[in-house]
């Protein structure tokens, strides 16, 4: 194998999905404490230094129940190369609150969904030209690909593993 070979461009991605593609997802009917599940992925996100933002939260008021859609994403600049990102969708049908033992649930049907991925290179310094991308797959191959197989995936890999506990927990899930 030649060396221009091994720098064909497009063999490396610049963004890795830690989680599955479609992403983690769970499927709940019954009472469970929406609230109290987002306050703890927040609070952990942000003791852990992710910037959070909320881009979507719609409340649609109907006969049967209210439809809530909440949607946020949160990233972590690991160091000037990568990036830590997490995504999460809560989308409950039929909502109502309810009283249970002194706590105020939520009554519906939840589908929540997650996903983790590394964004390599997301300040852009390796996309500018052909040859730049040809060296970030030679950076890659050789130079830094088990530092981001060992370290930063595994990271990313734990913290999305915790908050998908903290998440269980919360919601009562046992599976």
């Amino acid at each position: 194998m030649g060396y221009l070979q091994m720098l064909k461009p497009g063999d490396w991605g610049f963004k890795r999905t830690i989680s599955q593609k479609q992403g983690w997802k769970y499927r709940i009917e019954g009472m469970f404490d929406l609230e109290k599940a987002y306050r703890e992925i927040w609070a952990f996100l942000r003791s852990k230094t992710y910037d959070i933002e909320e881009y979507d939260n719609t409340t649609k008021k109907k006969d049967r129940g209210d439809d809530v859609e909440v949607k946020f994403r949160a990233k972590k600049e690991v160091d000037d190369y990568v990036q830590y990102h997490l995504e999460f969708i809560f989308y409950v049908t039929h909502a109502s609150k309810v009283n249970y033992e002194g706590k105020t649930l939520t009554k519906g049907k939840l589908e929540l969904s997650l996903k983790a991925y590394l964004l390599l290179d997301y300040q852009n310094k390796w996309k500018r030209t052909k040859f730049a991308r040809k060296l970030h797959n030679f950076y890659h191959w050789y130079l830094i690909k088990w530092r981001i197989d060992k370290y930063y995936e595994t990271g990313l890999f734990i913290e999305f593993e915790t908050v998908k506990g903290m998440i269980k927990d919360s919601l009562g899930l046992f599976y």
